[in-house]
């Protein structure tokens, strides 16, 4: 028998080796200031997530490729956190609580330069550092989850960024308590970011299937603004001028819950079928979709009587807001209340010194709705799509009701192959398009042909 190892031990032998270099390896890119740190051992505090800087990108592309492409470099000013970061590191741990402030500067770096995906674990670890060092709801997480939820947005992880604004709502709760001017801020900044993952800041789709639903998230932010609206009041009063926001942007959820129709009944049928979504009695869909008008009223009707309490004899708009009133009403159908405010405001800016100039801002031509303070009127009657097949030239007249007439498809520009039914589609909502319509001398008047170019 011939002495010297068997092939098993050998092949033993040469897997603890590869082992060991692979263990090895990392370890030499480690900073000094780093490994000289004291880290707390796993029973005491889990794993810090790594900063994951530049390096990232050749740790997610395999390294026998020719084709990958080359690290990117850190950006401008990132050197400076990092090496602080790393003193910070040798000298208190990874768990160090003045890592957070760094963390939130060398993330922001990155965000600047539109390189979410590697501010993400960035701000991840600090927001993580902050509550190991300071608790669960620390007001410290704030600005940095603000920052982390912009770049979670930035690349499309809407689920994740929703989950981290519900922290961030529950984080600023319980620090200013349900009165204050930042509790108000914090439900006004949930809510708007509700809008914004929604999408009501663009006319709705009737079939959106997004999780949870057009209507439910709606009712949701209907909830936050008048939330923010019932504080106002006990804290400040009915007419105070911090009203004056969140009126208008509930008016605006109001309009889009107005403008989808019959959809939210049914996404109602859809959603009841799928239980991982928010269930919705059907009761309260057709009270809220019934009521929506009346509550709608009343909100424009205060807005009205906030502009009078906060605003100068000579300020627009108080009769800007009849303006507002008359538009819900012509919307719905109220064509006498709808004159009638109309009227009103009519002679209101008539009496002011540069009324005539706003009367024409209003009333110099047909104006799609809706127009709310904060919302300007949209620049066309039909907004273009964000992939456009081709273009429609169409003529049409606005009736002294709003209401478009005489319409007709003019010629049609495909710019690529399956446009289909586009045109039928363009043609069908430019027909139901309510407009605020033309005003000469105290009576509501009809327009001659308009033509029109609208891409669909």
């Amino acid at each position: 028998m011939k002495a010297g190892l068997s092939r098993p031990a050998l092949g033993w032998l040469l897997g603890i080796a590869l082992a060991l270099a692979a263990v090895a390896a990392p370890a030499a890119e480690v900073p000094a200031a780093s490994a000289q740190s004291a880290a707390p051992s796993a029973a005491e505090t889990p794993a810090a997530p790594p900063i994951v800087l530049a390096a990232a990108s050749r740790a997610e592309a395999p390294a026998e490729s020719p084709a990958s492409p080359a690290p990117q470099s850190a950006p401008p000013g990132a050197g400076a956190y990092e090496a602080h970061i790393a003193g910070l590191e040798g000298r208190g741990g990874p768990y160090a609580a003045e890592l957070s402030e760094q963390l939130l500067g060398l993330g922001a770096v990155y965000q600047a330069h539109e390189r979410h995906a590697e501010a993400i674990p960035i701000f991840k670890r600090g927001a993580h550092i902050a509550r190991v060092n300071h608790g669960l709801h620390n007001v410290r997480q704030i600005p940095i989850l603000k920052r982390l939820i912009q770049s979670l947005l930035a690349v499309g992880d809407v689920a994740a960024a929703s989950d981290r604004q519900h922290h961030l709502f529950k984080i600023q709760r319980e620090y200013y308590g349900e009165e204050g001017d930042g509790y108000v801020r914090a439900i006004l900044e949930r809510a708007e970011w509700e809008e914004e993952a929604l999408g009501l800041k663009r006319p709705p789709g009737p079939h959106d299937s997004r999780a949870e639903g057009v209507f439910a998230r709606q009712v949701k932010i209907l909830d936050l603004y008048n939330l923010a609206l019932s504080t106002i009041k006990e804290q400040d009063g009915d007419h105070s001028e911090k009203l004056a926001a969140p009126l208008a942007r509930i008016m605006g959820v109001r309009y889009d819950i107005a403008l989808r129709g019959d959809a939210s009944r049914e996404e109602l049928g859809y959603h009841m079928q799928i239980s991982s979504y928010r269930h919705i009695d059907p009761n309260d869909t057709e009270r809220i979709l019934l009521s929506n008008y009346r509550h709608g009223k009343r909100n424009l009707e205060t807005m009205r009587e906030v502009y009078q309490s906060n605003a100068d004899g000579e300020s627009p708009r108080p009769p800007q807001a009849l303006v507002f009133l008359g538009d819900w009403h012509l919307l719905h159908g109220k064509r006498d209340s709808a004159r009638d405010a109309y009227l009103a405001a009519w002679d209101e800016l008539s009496a002011l010194a540069d009324g005539a100039r706003e009367l024409e801002r209003l009333f110099g031509e047909p104006a799609p709705l809706p127009e709310l303070p904060g919302r300007p009127r949209a620049q066309s009657a039909i907004q273009p799509p964000d992939e456009i097949s081709g273009y429609a030239e169409v003529s049409y007249m606005v009736s002294a009701g709003g209401r478009v007439r005489n319409l007709e498809l003019r010629a049609v520009e495909p710019v690529q192959e399956g446009a289909g039914n586009g045109p039928r589609l363009l043609i069908k909502r430019l027909k139901n398009r309510q407009f605020r319509p033309m005003m000469v001398n105290r009576e509501l008047v009809g327009t001659g042909t308009i033509n029109e170019r609208y891409a669909y």
